[in-house]
């Protein structure tokens, strides 16, 4: 079914098996079975390729907990380029950002069953995302830029029934593009549930097209903001039959607290601390502890966190299982990062009482206020842990936490 996109691979996340079905092999790992993988902080060229040949930067066919993070993808944008940034035909995912896309005749090809996307930026591709299937994807900031073609969703299954489900768009910008959001949705389309789409506020500069149905425009373009348009089979409260509708709806309320300076819903990337040099930070296993799954590493852990927030340095949790025995506490002011799989496991009497559950990892104390950054790293425990809450966190003290 997706002959087409199958081509060389930069990374590969899931490889081909040769032999059946279709006789175009099988993936090495189901892709809903396919968890805990990230890859970010790469450029991945293609531009060596010529465009004629079909290449790939990155093959992800994958599901929870995986992510791909501060990409760019650099592509030919000669006429007829064969070149694709990312390529996902199956899984259950997951989550990407801060990606950007040059070229190609497909920024991204997405099929899966949902993902949140958030900061995509795509420049001078064919058709930047090719959406071939989905239950649900959700993409928020997405920037395109001189393409012909936004968002591509008018893919059919091999029954000729709409193969996506749902796309959801916020807060976007969509420049010198001829048609935003192509889709194969109309009045009485198969399955209901398919063809869902509804955008919020989306800035036009410059598009020839704001929505396409099969046979004629839905929604002009321009040079506007787009405040809120649905399109789909919606759901009647209070009963009713469900009804296909196309047009603008009444969108929920935004709360000051969670917007940007520009009414847009507020967000920040991961940090990657790239501009601080080596003494910033402070290894949690060269000062003493052992991250073995086996030895007690609270005591290490709770003064190393201790005097790194004091010195405003970063705690960098190596790889390696933390066995606690008692509750780790993050003070407000700390900046914790982890390697590849990096866990805190809670384990012992201390988390076994139902009837008085303890915090593998409490963040501040009640009362207290401040920043905590932490990125990369898994809570967990050592088997069932009848009274183990996993991350207590206190209302004043203000968390980021970065998957």
């Amino acid at each position: 079914m997706y002959a087409d996109y199958l081509c060389l691979q930069v990374i590969d996340g899931n490889q081909y098996q040769p032999g059946p079905p279709g006789g175009g092999g099988v993936l090495g790992y189901t892709p809903v079975n396919v968890f805990y993988r990230t890859i970010k902080n790469f450029v991945i060229d293609l531009t060596a390729i010529p465009s004629t040949s079909e290449a790939t930067g990155l093959h992800w066919p994958t599901a929870q907990a995986t992510s791909l993070q501060n990409l760019v993808f650099k592509m030919s944008d000669r006429a007829g380029t064969l070149h694709q940034g990312v390529f996902i035909e199956g899984g259950s995912g997951g989550y990407m950002g801060d990606l950007v896309f040059y070229g190609g005749r497909y920024g991204a090809v997405f099929g899966n069953q949902q993902f949140t996307a958030r900061n995509l930026t795509f420049y001078n591709a064919v058709t930047a995302i090719n959406q071939i299937w989905d239950w649900g994807w959700t993409y928020q900031g997405i920037n395109i830029n001189n393409c012909t073609t936004g968002i591509d969703m008018s893919g059919l299954d091999q029954n000729g029934a709409q193969a996506v489900g749902s796309v959801t768009v916020l807060d976007s910008t969509i420049t010198n593009t001829g048609t935003f959001i192509k889709t194969a949705w109309k009045q009485g389309s198969k399955p209901d549930t398919g063809g869902s789409l509804i955008i919020e506020n989306i800035d036009l500069r410059n598009v020839g097209v704001a929505v396409q149905g099969p046979s004629s425009a839905y929604l002009p373009g321009g040079t506007r903001n787009i405040p809120t348009y649905r399109q789909g089979h919606c759901y009647t409260p209070g009963g009713g039959n469900p009804d296909d509708v196309s047009g603008t709806f009444l969108s929920f309320p935004r709360p000051s607290s969670l917007l940007r300076s520009d009414k847009k819903y507020y967000y920040r990337s991961k940090p990657q601390y790239e501009n601080l040099p080596v003494s910033s930070f402070v290894s949690i296993r060269a000062s003493g502890a052992i991250g073995d799954g086996i030895t007690d590493d609270v005591a290490i852990i709770n003064t190393v966190l201790k005097n790194a927030a004091a010195a405003g340095k970063v705690v960098f949790f190596d790889a390696g299982h933390y066995r606690v025995t008692t509750t780790v506490y993050v003070p407000p002011g700390s900046r914790i990062v982890g390697e590849a799989f990096s866990v805190i496991t809670g384990w012992g009497s201390f988390f076994e009482n139902i009837s008085a559950p303890q915090p593998v990892v409490k963040v501040g104390n009640s009362g207290e206020t401040g920043n905590v950054e932490w990125s990369d790293m898994i809570v967990s425990t050592h088997g069932p842990m009848k009274g183990a809450i996993l991350i207590r966190k206190f209302d004043e003290c203000c968390q980021r936490f970065y998957r």
